[in-house]
């Protein structure tokens, strides 16, 4: 679960603590060739934290001897990196919509990763003439852009509309209206950009009675070979607390490891915003 600081910053195998409780019982375990218990921990979950508006994915198996293996997607909605293909729109900057003709002002005023590939985002808006006032709600997933805008001040109603973004970053699309007719709307280039993601194969898991913990390499995506992250180890410990996990299950990591024993975490880094970590 890379955060990709700087040319500088080291990633990649990852270590994650899950606690185990319940992890021998009917239904919650699977079993390897020989017949042993594996253990398996997944999760969902949004994090927050000193440089990383991030979501994570992640399917592992600890099946001792017989090799580990597994799955884990991350992405870093807080660092840009062009050609990955994940998406979402810039918040805080003012940024002209046109709507069916006329020119609006639009700020998002906030992001919310709901997936490695999605993300939620509220704003507002206003004519450029001063005519109208509104708030918007919506969600981009992949490059599709869905919206919900309802009037404010100066006229009534709403519209709900989608869009598709193009490699430059516009947005183009239609929307519906309250009062049955449909309407273009546009976004300028630059309005949405790609962030750092990407997608790898757990090599290493380790099961304890106090949690799970797994490896990978970050593979070579073009921002991580540019930030000089590629193939660099990071160990990541998470906790399984309580259902749901937000506020409750925790994150942490360690720089420049690539050890899937005895790595100490710290959690106090970073929060776990929604989702959940759980064990089977």
């Amino acid at each position: 679960m890379r955060r990709c600081r700087s040319a500088a910053a080291a990633v990649v195998i990852v270590v994650m603590t899950v606690t185990l409780s319940g992890l021998v019982g009917l239904g919650t375990t699977s079993a390897n060739a020989a017949g042993q218990a594996v253990g398996k921990a997944t999760g969902s979950v949004a994090l927050l934290g000193r440089d990383a508006l991030s979501f994570t994915t992640f399917d592992t198996y600890d099946y001792g001897a017989t090799g580990d293996r597994g799955t884990v997607s991350y992405t870093n909605f807080g660092v840009l990196a062009p050609a990955s293909n994940v998406w979402k729109l810039r918040a805080g900057a003012t940024t002209t919509m046109t709507l069916g003709g006329s020119s609006q002002s639009l700020v998002v005023d906030s992001i919310t990763p709901t997936a490695t590939r999605t993300m939620q985002f509220a704003g507002h808006g206003a004519a450029t003439d001063g005519s109208t006032t509104w708030r918007v709600t919506g969600a981009v997933s992949g490059t599709r852009v869905t919206f919900r805008l309802d009037y404010m001040s100066g006229t009534s109603g709403w519209l709900q509309g989608a869009g598709t973004i193009s490699p430059d970053g516009s947005v183009v699309g239609s929307a519906a209206t309250s009062a049955g007719g449909t309407t273009g709307w546009t976004l300028p280039p630059a309005t949405a950009v790609e962030v750092f993601s990407y997608d790898a194969t757990v090599t290493c898991v380790a099961a304890t009675a106090a949690g799970a913990t797994f490896g990978y390499t970050i593979p070579a995506t073009p921002m991580a070979v540019a930030s000089g992250v590629a193939g660099l180890g990071e160990t990541i410990g998470v906790t399984d607390v309580a259902t749901p996990g937000a506020g409750k299950d925790t994150w942490g990591f360690v720089d420049r490891s690539t050890a899937c024993d005895g790595a100490t975490i710290d959690p106090s880094l970073y929060a776990v915003t929604s989702g959940n970590i759980v064990v089977h």
